[in-house]
């Protein structure tokens, strides 16, 4: 997919064409999210997301047109792998909620005879 941005920067017509038909599509999806939750900002990553920072402006122009309110439209500043990355963050933050109970029961502070 990254050929078809460089040739549509590079001004073929195909690449174009193709980005084109992509933004109005990411524009659509960006539109019925925001009329389901109203985000105040939506947040574009991975490779196609980042990909878009070009027709950043196109997509906005595009979504402020089928929305009564238009969220915010930025590109992720954090890197490809910052979802994966978040998701084991979140996953370790899980287990580790589990394990840990808040309160221990006042059993478990005496100590064990065999």
């Amino acid at each position: 997919m990254a050929d078809v941005f460089k040739a549509a920067l590079d001004g073929d017509a195909m690449g174009q064409r193709v980005t084109h038909e992509l933004t109005g599509n990411v524009a659509s999806a960006i539109a019925g999210t925001t009329a389901l939750v109203d985000p105040d900002r939506i947040i574009l990553d991975g490779s196609i997301g980042r990909a878009l920072r070009p027709w950043l402006g196109e997509l906005q122009a595009l979504v402020e047109s089928q929305v009564f309110r238009a969220p915010e439209i930025v590109i992720s500043e954090l890197g490809p792998n910052a979802t994966v990355t978040g998701a084991i963050a979140r996953a370790l933050a899980m287990v580790t909620e589990q394990e840990l109970p808040a309160k221990l029961p006042p059993t478990a502070l005496r100590p064990r005879v065999p």
